[in-house]
């Protein structure tokens, strides 16, 4: 740990010495920015948060980090808030989209107001392709360095790439191990992809790379990923932070900036605590946010939440009581039972997330059965109690709901003790059930048990994301 720690150093040590970062004056400044704004690196300013930014979207997305950095660049004014990324640019192809960097390159350096992107990006940083940013060590390595080099009263971070919840293909060495890796991952690595392997950050992993920090844990983490807003995902993750930022939908990165909205309300609200911090970020959320689901037909509903992570164990309390009432309803009330099944909401129409809070109530009220509406109950005000913030887009005829929760994982038995084979490297195989069974929220809930009961194949749902 130490040695990949040390090696780190050198890098940062140089990128945060560049000219682009130290002089004031405007015309030296290669990058759109308000060329009345000049970064001001007093060090009496005492820095309040240091953000971290640690990522890979693949080359076709690349503009979208690189457009993020543009934007917020103003609000990095002084040291009082300070923007430290690590990201690893993709593979090339036509589709190729970066303009600061090149494939396979990765970048470390500090963002401030001043920063000459092209330099910062380009010039100054490595052609590293195969650099394993899924290796939770190497994350540890990132934090610790960032702590050592940027140290702050409060910490922040930014998981930025493709994410979607739990998938039993996703991480492992061997095709037909689910022990390897559990989780499915929180950011891929396109470089890394096909022949039965799919390298990715876990979530297991991601968690164990904060865990073992030298800070153990972060002020908020957004995961600015698809699909990530589940009760399998959030699960691990408790004891990373207090509060997280995620989205059970897909997130519509190209025609928004949420992580300009988030260093926004860190810069302009720094001596407030995080709820008011993440209420703020809400409010500064471009209003494109909205039109970004009415205009892309793949992206018909949408939402955002800022939530308290701490109260995820006693949702996976009720989720516990839901899964054994239900169980034990099955062989007397199974119609009613699989009518629930089949009509809750389903957040994208090829993969297996579905509402939680609509589940209980469609559950409750098929059945009549008081347990199950007490039930319902609790969930309904367990969610309430969890969130802090919230959007949603509503732009799908078919699924005309007026409020979301977070996903769950809902499926009949067999397809739970089926084979999962992806699609795009049928070498990639695990049994659904084998993987599942290992997650921290099965262990918590027992919810693969009701997987492993439920006859009910999930068909006439409304959906909300076109895949």
């Amino acid at each position: 740990m130490k040695k990949i720690f040390l090696s780190f150093i050198p890098m940062l040590a140089f990128l945060i010495s560049m000219p682009g970062c130290q002089q004031n004056a405007p015309e030296e400044i290669v990058t759109p920015v308000d060329t009345a704004t000049v970064y001001n690196p007093d060090t009496t300013i005492q820095t309040e948060y240091t953000i971290f930014l640690y990522g890979n979207a693949g080359g076709a997305m690349d503009d979208c980090i690189e457009n993020s950095w543009e934007a917020i660049m103003p609000v990095l004014k002084d040291r009082s808030v300070r923007f430290v990324s690590c990201y690893k640019y993709g593979k090339p192809s036509e589709d190729f989209a970066g303009k600061y960097g090149q494939p396979g390159m990765l970048t470390i350096f500090e963002l401030t107001c001043a920063t000459d992107l092209a330099k910062a990006v380009d010039d100054d940083s490595e052609q590293w392709p195969d650099f394993d940013m899924y290796d939770p060590a190497w994350l540890s390595a990132f934090i610790d360095m960032g702590k050592e080099l940027f140290p702050a009263k409060h910490y922040a971070f930014i998981l930025y790439g493709h994410g979607g919840g739990f998938d039993a293909t996703s991480d492992y060495e061997a095709p037909t191990d689910a022990k390897n890796s559990i989780k499915r991952a929180a950011i891929y690595d396109e470089w890394f992809e096909g022949k039965g392997s799919k390298r990715a950050l876990s979530n297991k992993e991601f968690a164990q790379g904060i865990k073992n920090s030298d800070l153990q844990k972060m002020d908020c983490i957004f995961m600015h990923n698809c699909m990530m807003g589940n009760l399998e995902t959030l699960t691990e993750m408790v004891g990373t932070t207090d509060y997280i930022i995620t989205s059970a939908h897909a997130l519509a990165a190209m025609q928004t900036d949420n992580i300009l909205a988030f260093v926004k309300a860190i810069a302009h609200n720094q001596k407030a605590d995080m709820p008011t911090i993440l209420t703020r970020m809400m409010q500064y959320t471009d209003p494109h946010w909205y039109t970004a689901y009415q205009d892309d037909p793949m992206f018909a509903n949408g939402d955002i939440e800022a939530l308290r992570l701490n109260e995820i164990p006693k949702m996976n309390n009720n989720i516990k009581r839901l899964g054994d009432r239900i169980r034990a309803l099955y062989p007397t009330q199974q119609a009613s039972i699989d009518q629930a099944t089949d009509n809750v909401y389903k957040y994208t129409n090829d993969l297996y997330f579905f509402d939680t809070e609509d589940y209980a109530r469609l559950l409750a009220q098929n059945t009549k059965d008081t347990e199950l509406e007490a039930i319902y109950r609790d969930i309904k005000a367990g969610f309430q109690d969890m969130t802090i913030s919230r959007l949603e887009a509503h732009s799908n005829p078919d699924a005309p709901f007026d409020h979301l929760s977070l996903s769950i994982y809902l499926m009949d038995k067999d397809t739970y003790n089926g084979v999962q084979v992806d699609p795009q490297d049928t070498l990639l195989q695990t049994v659904r059930r084998e993987a599942y069974e290992q997650t921290t929220f099965h262990q918590t809930t027992g919810w693969g048990n009701w997987l492993n009961t439920n006859a009910k194949v999930p068909t006439n749902n409304p959906t909300g994301l076109a895949l």
